[in-house]
């Protein structure tokens, strides 16, 4: 493993850089979402006792997206990638101001999980658009 990183310095420069860029936003997304009133207030099922600002996922994204600019080759692929984060982190802004409906919102940032039987009895396999399919023994969510 240190092999590789010392053949790839970037991948430390870039995580470094991410590490900077969250914990300088993530305060100063904080103070904006209480000036714009974008707060998570206590009462009916929240349990924290004051005031949460929203919009942090604002932070998380420039963190990822400012250092995968910097290091990363800008294919097809990467441009793919940060285009989706781009669209998820969207969605999830706008339910931060705007509340949207749960089906709304979980439909525009995942692709849809649906649970299906397998051939082996007493597993189920969990199936998703992507091509990756995992199979879990059956009640293993009830633990």
């Amino acid at each position: 493993m240190w092999e590789t990183l010392s053949d790839h310095p970037e991948v430390l420069y870039g995580a470094a850089l991410a590490l900077v860029i969250v914990i300088l936003l993530t305060p100063a997304v904080g103070g904006m979402a209480r000036l714009l009133g974008v707060v998570d207030r206590p009462g009916g099922r929240r349990l924290n006792r004051g005031a949460v600002p929203r919009l942090g996922g604002l932070a998380l994204f420039f963190g990822i997206f400012v250092p995968a600019l910097a290091f990363l080759p800008l294919g097809s692929e990467t441009r793919g990638l940060l285009l989706g984060a781009a669209v998820a982190t969207l969605v999830g802004a706008i339910d931060d101001f705007r509340g949207l409906i749960w089906w709304g919102s979980s439909a525009a940032s995942s692709p849809p999980l649906r649970s299906r039987p397998s051939s082996a009895s007493g597993y189920t396999a969990l199936r998703s658009r992507c091509s990756a399919c995992t199979s879990f023994p059956s009640g293993w969510a009830s633990r």
